[in-house]
This record gives structure tokens, C-alpha cells and sequence, in this order.
């Protein structure tokens, strides 16, 4: 499974044998904090059953699913993919799909954005699309900005935000209070109020 920390934690709830990743950039002491194994490109495509994309769209991520990546994976792999749309090549995603190469795929971004109605990936019965925005909606629009003004409040006078999903960023706040006093002059040391 290529992964990240906040993933990880959440793909862990369903206690899989083992959670691989790859991802060159990140060293294997650090995936440990998070019972994570580091593996190749190759070694991940051919031991997966379910791949997750979390990585940015860059030269050296696009099209990084092509025909031959895709056709390494298990035909029952499932493949998702909440990063961004060029990471895969649509038109060899869908005709691996087509070949039962892979068991399905689920998109929430696609390579050309808006997708096209006649894209054959969404015509496939293996494949869910959705829009990236799919957390986009009315209550998200009337509560995003009032939590994010309660959290700058409740972070300032001590208090743990709603919604922390990242806890490790507590040591790196203690870190930066105890030795920039100048700028956090004033600010009540909030990371123990954090860890609760």
C-alpha cells in the first residue's frame, strides 16, 4: 500500500497482515514510527492488494501507473487513487480494468479534469469515480470556517483543536515553545492541553 502516516493509522484499523509502501524520499526509521515496511516500486505493485496514491503530481510521479506498472499488480488488486489524476494513465487504467488485470479502481481525481462523459472509466462496473471534492457540501461550507475560527481560539488559550488528526506535530509545537520565546511571547505553552 503506498501510504503515508494518517493513512497508515486508518488502513491499520483493519488489521492487514503487513502495510507496505514506497516512496523514495522517506527512510525506514521513519516508516517504523508507523508499523510501516519501505519496499520497492516493483515489490509493491506485485505484493499489494490494496494500493493507496498519496503523493504529489510531479514529473517524476505522472503516468508512474502505466500499462506496464499496472500490469504487474494481482488481478485481484484494488487501486485507489485521492492524490491527483496524472499519477495514473486513464487510458491504460481502464483497459487493464477491462482485462481484469486489476479487480476495480476507485478515483476521486482523473487525469484530465472535468473527466469527459464518454471516458471509458466510467463505463466500467470496476471503476468508481468521484468528484475530489466529494466532503463538499452545504454543512462543510457553514461549519468549515467556524471550527477553524474555534481552533485558532481554543489553540491560543490552551485547549486542544477539533478534528487534530496529526498528534506528532505536539512534540514539534513543545520544541518550538521552549526555544523561540520571542515568538511564542505571550502564548500560553499549549502542547500538554494538546496531548490530552
Amino acid at each position: 500500500m503506498a501510504t503515508s502516516a494518517a493513512p497508515s493509522r486508518r488502513a491499520s484499523a483493519f488489521g492487514p497482515a503487513e502495510i507496505v509502501a514506497h516512496d523514495p524520499y522517506v527512510e525506514q526509521t521513519i516508516a517504523d514510527l508507523y508499523g510501516v515496511r519501505m519496499v520497492s516500486f516493483e515489490e509493491l505493485l506485485e505484493r499489494a492488494d490494496y494500493i493507496t496514491i498519496h503523493c504529489a503530481a510531479t514529473s517524476e510521479t505522472t503516468h508512474m501507473f502505466d500499462s506496464n506498472a499496472l500490469g504487474k499488480l494481482k488481478s485481484t488488486a484494488l487501486l485507489v487513487n485521492t492524490a491527483r489524476g496524472p499519477i495514473i494513465d486513464g487510458t491504460a487504467l481502464a483497459a487493464a480494468l477491462e482485462a481484469g488485470q486489476l479487480e476495480a479502481a476507485a478515483l476521486d481525481v482523473t487525469e484530465v479534469e472535468p473527466i469527459d462523459s464518454q471516458d471509458p472509466l466510467l463505463k466500467l462496473p470496476n471503476c468508481v469515480v468521484t468528484p475530489h471534492v466529494a466532503g463538499f457540501s452545504p454543512t462543510f461550507l457553514e461549519e468549515c470556517p467556524i471550527r477553524q475560527a474555534e481552533n485558532i481560539i481554543r489553540v491560543l488559550s490552551g485547549q486542544k483543536p477539533h478534528g487534530l488528526a496529526n498528534p506528532e506535530v505536539i512534540k514539534t509545537i513543545a520544541v518550538m515553545h521552549a526555544t523561540d520565546s520571542g515568538r511564542w511571547a505571550g502564548v500560553p505553552d499549549f502542547s500538554t492541553a494538546l496531548a490530552v
